[in-house]
């Protein structure tokens, strides 16, 4: 396939998307933080989508940037692909609510979760906390999490996936390997607030993981998701 059928393929299925979560065009390029005359050109094929915006689209649709480019996850890319408990599974196959209110609900829950986490610490957060953050009840919290414990896992989830979407987007529009290495390197590095937050996480987990045996198969499968990049 080359690269204007491969755009094709993905502008097909991030249109999919927007119908299968009832979409407008205008609406879908605010959340993604995309010009709306962008947007259009890139669902028609006639524009490619960035790689920044293939992981905005991915976080907004709850899809992996793997999915919109390969169509599955278990596709050989240029980074390690998350198995085992680390695994990201779609809404459906994982029978979480499907509606597209309930997955942005979910969405809001995590990213809030995942945040006071990382800037307070796991043990410092309480449900309330979240709901606060989020604007929702903690009712709504324990609906999708229903334990702290559980809130933690799908934090270091919602971290492999963040990792691993950057990661697949960037590193797959660069040919030579030598580049592709340093930037991976770059990848990885803690800098500005996004990544100093994702190994805030890390962190806590390796630590959790010390103590807590019921952790440790979930943080072994996101440590060999993070460090095992293929050729």
């Amino acid at each position: 396939m080359d690269a204007t059928q491969g755009d094709a393929v993905v502008a097909s299925r991030v249109r999919e998307l927007l119908e299968r979560d009832g979409w407008t065009q205008r609406r879908f390029a605010a959340a993604i933080g995309l010009d709306e005359t962008k947007l259009s050109k890139s669902l028609a094929g006639r524009r490619r989508f960035a790689a920044g915006e293939l992981v905005a689209i991915a976080d907004v649709t709850g899809e992996t940037v793997n999915r919109l480019l390969h169509g599955r996850d278990d596709t050989r890319t240029h980074t390690a692909v998350p198995g085992g408990a680390a695994a990201t599974t779609s809404a459906a196959s994982a029978g979480a609510p499907t509606t597209r209110g309930s997955r942005e609900t979910r969405r809001r829950i995590l990213d809030a979760a995942w945040r006071l986490i990382a800037d307070r610490g796991y043990h410092r957060v309480r449900t309330a906390d979240v709901a606060h953050a989020c604007g929702t009840s903690p009712a709504a919290i324990h609906y999708h999490f229903p334990t702290r414990s559980e809130l933690l896992d799908e934090a270091l989830r919602h971290n492999v996936k963040l990792a691993f979407d950057r990661q697949v987007a960037a590193l797959g529009e660069i040919t030579d390997p030598h580049r592709r290495l340093l930037r991976l390197i770059d990848l990885q590095l803690p800098e500005g607030e996004l990544l100093r937050r994702e190994w805030s996480i890390w962190i806590q987990v390796w630590a959790e993981s010390a103590i807590d045996p019921a952790r440790r198969e979930l943080y072994w499968d996101s440590t060999t998701a993070g460090t095992a990049a293929s050729p």
